[in-house]
């Protein structure tokens, strides 16, 4: 490179930072005076009863500070379709300029591989903000049920209560059943984890899936009394306080079937995280996660997590966008085998 050559760089670099420096009051502003005045809508895909709208609440009280103009955070539930209702509307029908962020079910990703004709969603072009914490699946069963086990539950037929096909309260027993050989009685139609709970406590039902925190969140009875007991789990790692209970890969067979529970087993690391939509504006996006991450280190957020005894394990935006596309760039053998699993009458 000529002398002239590199002092055109050396000026194109010295240039650019100050451009860049300069232009971050500016971009301070600009986002500043997109939500001022405005509210940010955030879509959950799951009623209101559960976890999910539980960490949408705690999101929505304490990150308005830490975004320029400090919009409210209005939490709007739309659940229905395991998942895929609220995903098509973020993807296809909601504003693209940053005044609408989702959290989706942590099988909308899962759910675009298997349901390709019901989902009307990308999680590959959607923009990652990050995930408040990484939450394991289980398996609970009613204590009266006469099932304390998976071995139990390939001898003895119980019904388990769901809401659709697309989300893990479906996915997780239907997968224990076909790879697992459980006889679990799979009850669709369920609008979400308190109707099924209350078909359980009225004993319409023996059972279901969902997260490990949904049941010590709404029924420390039920667990402290031993009238409920977890007896599988998902993830790649137990949870510390069910140790004797497996992961599901941890009984697989066969590498065919373990391959779809680990592929499955990734939905935890989505869990409870927040997106933005495709095509909204980078520097809303940014604003967005610098905000995200400051919010999952406020103290307020962090001591009122801990009174509600729901985890704060924030994980960054590219580890959640990291863990959606491999979940949709799952690879054809694997993703033929779970469809099929899943298909089964």
């Amino acid at each position: 490179m000529s002398s002239q050559s590199r002092s055109f760089a050396a000026l194109a670099a010295t240039v650019g930072i100050g451009t860049a420096i300069a232009a971050s009051p500016a971009l301070g502003q600009s986002v500043s005076g997109f939500y001022d005045g405005r509210d940010i809508k955030m879509i959950v895909a799951a009623g209101a009863g559960g976890t999910y709208g539980i960490y949408a609440r705690l999101l929505a009280k304490h990150w308005s500070k830490y975004i320029p103009g400090k919009p409210a955070v209005v939490v709007q539930h739309m659940p229905g379709g395991g998942g895929i209702k609220a995903a098509a509307f973020l993807h296809n029908a909601a504003p693209r300029d940053g005044s609408v962020i989702g959290m989706p079910l942590q099988t909308v990703a899962a759910a675009q591989v298997l349901r390709p004709t019901k989902a009307k969603h990308d999680v590959r072009q959607w923009q990652w903000i990050g995930n408040m914490a990484v939450l394991r699946n289980t398996v609970g069963v009613w204590q009266a049920s006469g099932v304390a086990s998976v071995a139990d539950a390939r001898k003895k037929s119980i019904v388990i209560g769901s809401t659709g096909r697309g989300g893990d309260m479906f996915m997780v027993p239907k997968l224990a059943n076909e790879m697992l050989g459980t006889k679990f009685k799979i009850v669709l139609g369920y609008r979400g984890i308190r109707d099924v709970d209350k078909a359980i406590a009225g004993g319409e039902a023996q059972g279901r899936a969902g997260s490990w925190l949904s049941w010590k969140l709404a029924h420390k009875d039920w667990i402290s009394d031993g009238k409920v007991r977890q007896i599988l789990q998902v993830g790649f790692t137990r949870a510390k306080d069910l140790p004797d209970v497996p992961l599901m890969h941890e009984l697989a067979t066969n590498d065919r079937d373990r391959k779809v529970m680990e592929f499955f087993a990734q939905t935890t690391q989505i869990a409870r995280s927040v997106v933005a939509l495709p095509e909204t504006p980078a520097y809303l996006v940014g604003a967005l996660r610098s905000s995200f991450d400051r919010t999952m280190a406020d103290k307020g957020l962090i001591a009122e997590a801990a009174k509600l005894n729901v985890p704060i394990e924030p994980m960054g935006w590219k580890e959640a966008q990291d863990a959606a596309i491999r979940t949709a760039n799952v690879d054809p053998a694997t993703l033929a085998h779970m469809r099929a699993a899943l298909a089964k009458k």
